[in-house]
């Protein structure tokens, strides 16, 4: 059985810091926040138990936050120029 691995290279000019304030980074971020909403409308609008709503609220979050924590991880290689002179 063979596995798909992604062997893509995520390189960005800059560092880290940088890259979090372009507008891909900010594009890509709503892109995140509005298909995880999407994903968990239709549950939390047919919930009636409050406790279980709040649970999908909490999941709904922890998702988005752990989708965007990997958009800019540490384990993206990020380049910071250097400048020899």
């Amino acid at each position: 059985m063979k596995t798909k691995q992604s062997n893509q290279i995520n390189l960005f000019d800059g560092g880290r810091d940088e890259w979090e304030q372009t507008d891909e980074y900010r594009n890509r971020s709503s892109k995140i926040v509005k298909e995880v909403t999407d994903k968990y409308s239709t549950s939390l609008s047919n919930e009636k138990n409050w406790l279980k709503r709040l649970l999908l609220r909490i999941k709904l979050k922890r998702e988005i936050q752990r989708l965007i924590n990997e958009l800019s991880s540490l384990k993206n290689l990020h380049v910071n120029k250097i400048s020899f002179q």
